[in-house]
């Protein structure tokens, strides 16, 4: 993952085990120890070999044609080689990523981001849970549901922080779902503007933005 941030992102990005980054109040520390899922293809191999995985297991990986996508892929069809696991990449166009994969059921795995939403809660649900169409294949457990549904119990982040971090870890602990990185945002702004704040989600919000006089 270090590679694709240096060779794709340019270095704009920070690597992570979990669905939320650091400085986020649902981002779990502990989950940031370097031996949490190490790239380690030798053990990744042997763990395939014991759970009774054939041999010769290849995936269509529905890929959109913009931005850092078709790089992003073929990076990552090669380190899954190594593992004896071939990707078939399927070009798209980037508008109907989503009625292919998620409303069609086309492809096996989807290169792409998601922005997240207000509540990780919401996130948590849209990913993680049986129904939502972010979930086509409505992989989840018993345990990760149920600690969602504790997440989403109304109260201050406080009080609810317990809950979001324990479903988080079960989500990673569980590999639910593979992050590669989080992307930093660019802004350039001239002196001018004032009022412009960068929020971890990357989206811009122009709120209380405005221009000084000249």
């Amino acid at each position: 993952r270090e590679a694709l941030v240096e060779g794709i992102a340019l270095g704009k990005g920070a690597t992570e085990n979990q669905i939320f980054p650091k400085g986020y109040w649902a981002h779990v520390d502990e989950l940031d120890d370097p031996s949490f899922l190490p790239y380690d293809p030798a053990k990744a191999k042997a763990m395939l070999k014991a759970a009774g995985v054939p041999e010769g297991q290849k995936y269509e990986v529905i890929v959109p044609t913009t931005n850092v996508y078709p790089a992003l892929a073929e990076a990552v069809k090669d380190m899954w080689k190594e593992v004896g696991i071939e990707l078939d990449l399927r070009p798209v166009d980037s508008v109907q990523t989503a009625p292919i994969f998620y409303v069609q059921s086309d492809g096996d795995m989807l290169v792409s981001v998601f922005g997240g939403r207000a509540d990780p809660a919401q996130t948590l649900g849209l990913l993680f849970t049986k129904g939502p169409i972010q979930n086509p294949g409505g992989h989840t457990t018993p345990e990760i549901s149920e600690a969602i549904a504790d997440a989403t119990k109304p109260g201050t982040i406080e009080e609810r922080t317990p809950a979001v971090r324990k479903a988080v870890k079960l989500v990673a602990e569980n590999a639910m779902d593979v992050l590669l990185y989080f992307p930093e945002g660019q802004v350039a702004i001239t002196k001018k503007v004032l009022g412009y704040t960068s929020w971890l989600s990357s989206k811009p919000e122009f709120r209380g933005v405005g221009l000084a006089k000249s």
